[in-house]
Formats: C-alpha cells, structure tokens, sequence
C-alpha cells in the first residue's frame, strides 16, 4: 500500500493530528466511448488553500484500477487535522486514456476532515455530477511503529467458481486482495481492501510479487487478528469472477511460511476452489512489541488458525445492513435544583423594547423556560452556599468503554472522535442593557437589514459550524442571560421556541426573535446560573449516551459585551462547573475593556481540585479572520477533553467503520464540487493550472443568507455552509400529522420566517409529528413537508428515535 504524505505538520500534538484519507467510489459513470470498454479511474486529491496565504497542493494520485467503475483504491493520502481549522481537500476521478494522455474527468467532490470525523464510521459521501458516488473515509495515523509485514503467495489448482465465458472454464486470470478487518455499528465484522496484486495472466498455478505493508494497516500490530485473502480472476469488464476465499492472521502466514507442504484452502460457495501457499513471510522493523504479545515473552508463533468465511461477514461491496434500532432510555433523574445566587440591584440602564416600537414587530409573550428537569432559577438564596448539593465528581461511571491500550501512549483527542464521540454545543447570549439599543444602527444586537451578520451572530456562526459536525442530531440549546421579563430580572432563560433549536438556521432565528419578546435589556452581567444549567445538562446527556453505550462532551459557548458583575460567584460556579464533562468558552464582543475577564483563563491556577475548562478570547482580534477564531476559542478543546476522560479512566471507542451502505451521499454542489484544471506530465506529475481554482476565503464570516436558508448555500469561493443540508433520499410528507394539543409556536415576523397572523396560513410554521420509515437511522436527514402550505424543510431524525419510531419538528 502506497501512503502520500503532505509535507510539514504536526505529527498527534494536542488539537493536531496526522489523518490518512481513503477513497472509494460505486457506480461510476462509464467515460471510455462507445466500443471502448470500460473506464480506467484513478482519482486526484488536492489540499485547498483557505486563503492567499496559503498554497493549495496536489497531494497526488491514487493508482488505476483497470475496468472498473466502483474502484476501491489502495493509495492513501496523509494530511494534517487541526480542530477548530477547516481542511478541505478537493477529490477529482479521471480515467486514465494512455494513447493521448488526455484523461476524461469522471467527477469531483469537495470534503471537510472534520465534517468526516464527526460522521458515523468516520465515512462521507458525495453524488456526482456525472453521476456516481464518491465516498471518503478518514483515520488517525498510527502512534505506533509495529514493522512492515513481507510476503509473498504462490496459487495451485485454482478453479474459477462463477461461470468461465463461452467456451468454458479454461484457465483463470488470477490476482489477490488482502482484506483487513474492523467493527462495524451492526456488530458484524468489515472487510476493507488493503491490496491487491498484479494480474498472474492465464495460470492456475501463479506466483505473486513480494509485498510490503504496514502492521499497522492491516491489523493494528495484533498479528492473531483476522485477514482475509481474497482470489479473483481478471476479466477485461471489469466484473472480476470469485474463485474463492479464506482467512488468517499474521501468525497464520508466518506459521504456513514454515510449512512448505501445508496450503491455505480457498472457499466458494461450501466448495475447493484451489490452495494457497506462502513462500515468503516475515515482520521487519518496527519499535513496538505486537499487543497481544506480553511484556518480555518471545517464543514461538501459534498453530495456524484457518476458518471458512464466516457468513456474518461481508466486503463492503456485499454489506447492505443498517444500523440497529436503538431505543430512547430513561434519563436519569437529577437531584433537587439548586436556587440562585442573591444579585445585586439591577442596572440603572435599562432597555425596553416596547410594543409601540415601530421598526419592531408587536411583543409576545416570553417563551416558558421549561427546568422541570432540571435546576430553577427562581428562588432566592445563595448558589456558594448550596454548591455541594450537588457531587457531579461523584458521577463515575460504571465502568470504562473499551480496554486500555497497553503500552500505548494516552489516548488523543483524535481517537475519541474517531470512536463516535458527539460534542454537544448550548449558547448562552448576554442581554443586558449594556449592548445598546439593537434598534439602533452600530449597536451591538442591531439586526442588519443589509444581510450583513452582526458581531454576536459572526461568533456563533463561526465557532457552532465547526462545533456542529460532531454533533449528530444538530440540535442546540440556547439562553438568554441580563434581561427582565414582566419585572423580574432573568439570568438563565430559554431564547427561540424550543429548548433545543434546529441547526444554526434555528439558532439565527431564535436569537433574532427574542427582540419580540417584550424583554427589557438589564443588568447585571451573571454567569453563574447559565454555566450551572450547562454542568447539569452536561452531565446528564452524558450519562444517556452512557448507558447507550457512546460518549458525549459538552461545550458552552458564552457571548458577552462586558466583564462579569460577581468574579467569586464565578469562580465557584466554574469549579462546580468542572468536574462535569464540560469546557466553556467565552467571547468578548465590542469595545469593553475586558483586562477583568483574564481571570477566567488562570482561576483554574488557584484550586488544585479544579480542572482547566475555560477560554476567553475577544472577538475584535479577530474582526476579519474567522478562522483565526475559531482556532482560538476552540485551541484547548482537545486537551480539555482528553484530561476529562483520562481522569475518570475512559477510554476512545474503538473506531467503527461505515459501509457504502451505511452512508447517505450529501448532493452534488456545483459552487463547491468543482473539477479543478490540472496539467499533467510525461513522467506522471501533476500540476494545477489556476491555482486560484483551489483557493477559498477561511476569513470571510458570511451573511445572514448563507445560514437562515434551507437550501445549501456557499462562502464566496468555494465554501459550503455548515448548516441544514436539503439532500435527503426520503420525503416523508405523507407520514406527516399536526401534533394533538400543541399550540403554534408564535415566531416573530421580524426574523422573516413566520407570521403571526393566523389567517395567513401561507407562511405560518407549525409543530408536526413525523414517523420516521423503517429504513432510516438516526442522524438521517428527511424532507419534511407542512401539510398546511406545501413548504418544505430538512430536519435530522433525533438519536434514540429508532426506525418507525416518531418525533416532534417544526416546519
């Protein structure tokens, strides 16, 4: 196996990791020309440039599989992940046309690496223009150095079992695949091609090239796990004839190499269909003792295990089970709530949005935060004084996930979220008087008629898009903080219509409809009582995913406009905050002097108890570079994650590979998926054309319309928006009901999205209930339609909402 490596980077340091790229594609359109036979793909991978200070790459190619048009290439690409920093990588098929050397282009694809590590199986997928899939599946690098396994095979009595042409069997076209083995979600075992030799052209009794691959590729350094060989024989159509199949391990051929007179029997259909005997086999290099070899122990290889294929079993080609059914659980019941802290007398600056406002459409009532399950925020009393009541330490539990690596170095942040980790953001906004009048042009909350997003809004659309693609039901809560309701002052209140709001199209809506609320922008300037939901809510979802058997972290993305009132009261809100699994970030928005926040960054310094869960960045130092910000506030992330998880002795799921099966291709996007203009050499190099092809603006915040659309929209130069995606392979409209009881949610008119006028049934959004069909998961995106007005929108199927299962949206 071939493995192309990008130049510089860091090699698994903290937020950074080295990450190998696969390819593979199905159903390829056939570009060869009439008469011509099949298409010869090879495919192009290129890492794009976020901007003019960066130099997009051609990372290089894949091999060509000859006469095929779902190829499964070998050759992989080796790049650097960074959380908080957007990789993309543009992938372009051709087929290759060696008479001319102008090869035909088959189709391209942009992917995101974290869009793909947050996708089930660590797997996405793209259809394309052309026609045909394309799918792109990313895993960490190996720490470990476990040598290069050589070996080579020799074949005898091989029998074609599927059918020999015309004038029979004759005399086979012989090659071999070396299969590795992973998990997959269903509990059945994945085979991912790993080689594949040359063609041993009409020989019954051929010998193969000696190869050399990585421990590490095809079985983790364990050599008593499984491999599987696979024999075909060669046919020009490309649709190759089995002649059989067994499996072995490391042990297994090194073992058969010492016996010269012992074949490894291949299977087809219960029958013989020939042996195979390995001539050469042994492990060169590497500094790592194999894992399931103990400490100090050499001696002498096991017996060869050889078993038939197991029929449980199948190459991604023949997989087509989904994932299981996974049931919602209890949740589990979470002690008394803790009263608030005793606050200060409310500023002497406050700011009522009025109904007789009249750029502002006419006040609702505020929506009911709804804390049934969890702490009120209503009472008086003093939160330093009830702190203990609550021991989120004490919540350990039950046992790890997985077994500890021996002899590994500790776990990274990179192999949690290869394991399925989900990363669950909540928002809390700061609406106190100080912001300003948002009626007011240049004031911080002033929504721009324009398009343009403002500061509060740039915060959340950059820091949630990259958040969100590890959280796989795109669903967000979000609060309010700093503002009076009917008189009251409220330090922790629900913002939008929901307690969790749909993607960042819904958070967008639900922070603009606030402004008709009837609220009165306030003070004092609280974190306390936001940062204690967020722990508990934390802690909960953790425990559910738990007993799920996955895991979750959450992060808390705090925005505020000045420092806060009560730096004590934070502080013991903040060590309460961080024995849960929970980080917390916090951006600084406007011109405030916030020398006081600095606190926030070392209070973790000053308590030995207390673990390390708190950034705070100000958004002016990064006005005109987005992803300047999203590399800050998110930089301690990874090693936040890691300590938590460490300390309670959790260890990363093991990753679990997706199959072509398993996974949902996004549509093509003709502003992204782009074919880029390549010159190629005589001696095989490849060069961009127009560089600029392959550059995108990372800096540029966007606007309004790129995140509160349905449909998929893009940055200017190539950049898709991380928000709903409107692909979808199902349209449940039928499967639709109004849900008994439920009352219209009333959004505001000022966001654009809805009226509150009943008669106008034309724009109205109403709560549905939806029957997911039998054949989708959860994380699955449906098409939902209003059965009022015909008007369409996206939504993500709720983990734990199995199939036929139902759940509530709003559409």
């Amino acid at each position: 196996m071939r493995n192309i490596n990008e130049n510089g980077g860091v090699r698994n340091s903290g937020n950074k990791a080295k990450v190998n790229i696969k390819l593979y594609a199905s159903r390829l359109k056939n570009v060869a020309g009439a008469f011509k036979g099949t298409s010869d793909p090879y495919a192009v991978v290129t890492l794009l440039a976020g901007g003019p200070n960066e130099i997009p790459r051609v990372l290089g190619k894949t091999e060509v599989i000859k006469n095929s048009l779902s190829p499964d290439w070998i050759t992989q690409f080796t790049v650097d992940y960074e959380f908080g920093k957007e990789t993309r990588i543009n992938i372009g098929i051709f087929d290759e046309v060696r008479k001319t050397g102008k090869h035909k282009p088959m189709g391209s694809a942009q992917f995101e690496l974290g869009e793909i590590l947050g996708s089930r199986g660590n797997v996405k997928a793209k259809s394309l223009k052309t026609g045909g899939t394309l799918f792109c599946r990313v895993t960490k690098t190996a720490d470990e150095d476990y040598g290069i396994l050589q070996l080579q095979l020799c074949g005898e009595d091989l029998k074609v079992s599927e059918g020999g042409g015309l004038f029979g069997r004759g005399k086979p076209d012989p090659f071999f695949i070396l299969n590795a083995q992973s998990a997959h979600a269903g509990g059945n075992r994945v085979w991912h091609q790993e080689y594949r030799s040359e063609v041993s052209r009409e020989n019954d009794r051929p010998q193969w090239n000696l190869l050399e691959i990585s421990m590490e590729r095809i079985c983790g350094g364990d050599r008593d796990r499984a491999i599987q060989i696979e024999v075909y024989s060669w046919e020009k159509n490309g649709n190759h004839k089995r002649v059989g199949k067994f499996e072995t391990s490391v042990n297994g051929m090194l073992t058969a190499a010492n016996v010269s007179d012992r074949g490894l029997e291949l299977v087809s259909k219960g029958k013989s269909s020939g042996k195979i005997f390995v001539l050469q086999a042994c492990v060169s290099g590497g500094s790592a003792l194999p894992p399931s070899m103990p400490l100090g122990i050499t001696g002498s290889a096991p017996p060869i295990s050889i078993t038939p294929s197991d029929p449980s079993t199948e190459t991604l080609s023949e997989l087509s089970a989904s994932l299981p059914a996974t049931s919602t659980s209890s949740e589990n019941s979470l002690p008394e709530p803790l009263p608030p802290p005793m606050l200060p007398s409310v500023s002497s600056y406050p700011i009522t949005i009025s109904d007789s406002a009249s750029s502002l459409p006419p006040a609702i009532p505020p929506p009911a935060f709804d804390l049934s399950e969890g702490p009120k925020f209503g009472s008086s009393g003093d939160l330093s004084e009830d702190m203990g009541t609550l021991d989120i330490s004490s919540r350990k539990p039950s046992a790890p996930y997985g077994s500890p690596p021996s002899r590994k170095k500790k776990a990274e942040f990179v192999d949690y979220i290869s394991g399925g980790l989900e990363m669950n953001l909540s928002i809390a906004i700061d609406f106190t008087g100080s912001n300003g009048d948002p009626r007011i042009p240049g004031t911080l909350h002033h929504i721009h008629r324009s398009g343009e997003l403002n500061d509060y809004e740039k915060a959340i659309t950059a820091v949630g898009s990259v958040i969100a693609r590890y959280d796989s039901d795109q669903r967000f809560p979000v609060l309010g903080f700093g503002a009076k309701y009917d008189g009251s002052i409220r330090h922790c209140f629900q913002v939008g219509s929901s307690s969790e709001l749909a993607g960042l199209k819904g958070v967008l809506e639900g922070y603009r409809s606030v402004f008709s609320t009837g609220l009165t922008m306030s003070g004092p300037t609280v974190f306390a009582e936001v940062i204690q939901h967020a722990a508990i809510q934390a802690q909960r979802e953790f425990e559910r995913k738990q007993s799920l058997g996955k895991q979750s972290y959450s992060i808390l993305l705090i925005l505020t406009d000045g420092a806060v009132t009560d730096e004590q009261q934070t502080t013991v809100a903040l060590k309460y905050a961080s024995s849960a699994p929970l980080s917390i970030v916090i951006v600084g928005v406007g011109n405030d002097n916030f020398s006081k926040m600095k606190f926030l960054d070392t209070v973790h310094k000053e308590d030995s108890d207390m673990r390390d869960i708190v950034k705070f960045v100000e958004f002016n130092r990064f006005r005109n570079d987005r992803t300047g910000l999203t590399r800050e506030t998110l930089s301690e992330i990874p090693s936040q994650v890691v300590q938590y998880f460490h300390e309670k002795g959790i260890q990363p799921l093991p990753p679990v590979s997706g199959s072509m099966a398993d996974v949902f291709a996004d549509a093509y996007n003709s502003a992204d998926d782009i074919e880029l203009d390549f010159d190629f050499g005589e001696d095989g190099s490849i060069r961009l054309a127009n560089s600029k092809q392959a550059t995108w603006n990372a800096n540029h915040y966007g606007d309004a319309a790129l995140f509160m659309t349905n449909s998929p929209t893009t940055f200017s130069g190539n950049s898709s928006v991380y928000g709903v995606s409107s692909t979808s392979p199902y349209n449940v409209s039928t499967n639709v009901s109004l849900s008994p009881g439920r009352e219209k949610p009333k959004l505001s008119p000022y966001v654009g999205t809805a009226s509150t006028n009943s008669s106008n049934r034309s724009s109205e959004e109403i709560v549905v209930q939806v029957k997911v069909p039998a054949n989708v998961q959860p994380g699955s995106q449906l098409r939902i339609r209003n059965p009022m007005n015909g008007n369409e929108k996206v939504v993500a199927v709720p983990m734990g909402v199995p199939p036929g299962g139902t759940f509530t949206a709003l559409v």
